[in-house]
């Protein structure tokens, strides 16, 4: 039997050709035609995710301005990274908050119960007024002196212990001393611890050279009575002009306590006119508490 020829471009063929170039044509009309780059070079579409807000934040280029709601679109996703999970996320920073208030009453409010559960309502009331003592019997020490019932010379400054002289001729001279264990104050030292401050009008002025002169002298004792022995002197020494042979004087011994109030007493006495030697007017004793007994030697 012969064998028959085989061809190559018969029907069949062709019509593949055919049909290949057709779908080749109906691809190039169907596939809109571009100018622009490659996707990998221009991505047409960008989508970020904030993991902060939980959003979706994208960029949509003009090419893409065209299409619509309801078009298909083909995307291709090229060197992408994993979103990180939420556990490989770091913790985001707490927000500043203002105090709770009413949380801060509420325990303000708490403790204020606890204390007016351990705090008896006595002792509030013990703490508003003052407490009554049950016996009257005790009292407490009068902090005033009792009524005065001295009536005699008082002393030119007040003073809680004065030994004092005065005289009328304001020419003449005259010095009062007040001593204790062998010292004295005077004119000539007018303070000593243990027995008082010398007092008199009498100064000389530095300008004019004048001679102001007083009637008194005194020694005293201010914040409170020392108690002890004490001898008291006066001398006539001077006179302005001719001194006379002898000058009366008035003498005042004065203490004013609050355990004895004031008490006081005086006498007269003349002083002779020596320029050397002081006349002894008496010895004086006197107690804490105001008390004195002086024995007059002139």
């Amino acid at each position: 039997m012969k064998r028959r020829d085989v061809e190559i471009f018969n029907l069949s063929f062709l019509d593949i050709l055919a049909g290949a170039l057709g779908a080749v044509l109906f691809l190039f009309i169907v596939v809109p035609k571009g100018g622009g780059e490659s996707p990998s070079a221009s991505p047409q579409l960008s989508v970020t995710f904030d993991t902060i807000q939980n959003k979706f934040f994208g960029e949509l280029p003009d090419s893409m301005l065209q299409y619509s709601v309801g078009d298909s679109l083909l995307s291709l996703v090229i060197n992408y990274d994993i979103m990180p999970s939420i556990k490989n996320c770091p913790k985001p920073r707490p927000c500043p908050k203002c105090p709770d208030t009413k949380r801060l009453k509420r325990k303000i409010a708490s403790l204020e119960k606890r204390i007016s559960r351990t705090v008896k309502p006595t002792t509030v009331a013990a703490l508003s007024t003052p407490a009554k003592t049950k016996s009257t019997s005790r009292k407490t020490p009068v902090s005033s002196p009792p009524a005065s019932k001295y009536k005699g010379d008082m002393p030119s400054v007040p003073c809680k212990l004065s030994v004092e002289v005065k005289w009328d001729d304001i020419d003449q001279n005259i010095d009062l001393f007040m001593c204790r264990d062998g010292k004295c104050v005077y004119g000539g030292k007018r303070k000593r611890k243990g027995i008082g401050f010398w007092d008199s009008g009498k100064s000389k002025t530095s300008i004019f050279g004048g001679d102001l002169r007083s009637t008194q002298e005194a020694i005293r004792q201010f914040d409170s009575v020392i108690e002890g022995e004490y001898e008291v002197y006066a001398q006539y020494k001077d006179a302005k002009e001719e001194p006379q042979a002898s000058v009366r004087i008035r003498a005042l011994i004065y203490t004013n306590t609050i355990e004895r109030g004031e008490q006081g007493e005086t006498f007269n006495t003349s002083l002779t006119f020596n320029k050397k030697k002081r006349t002894l007017l008496g010895r004086l004793t006197v107690k804490a508490d105001g008390s004195f007994t002086f024995n007059k030697q002139v």
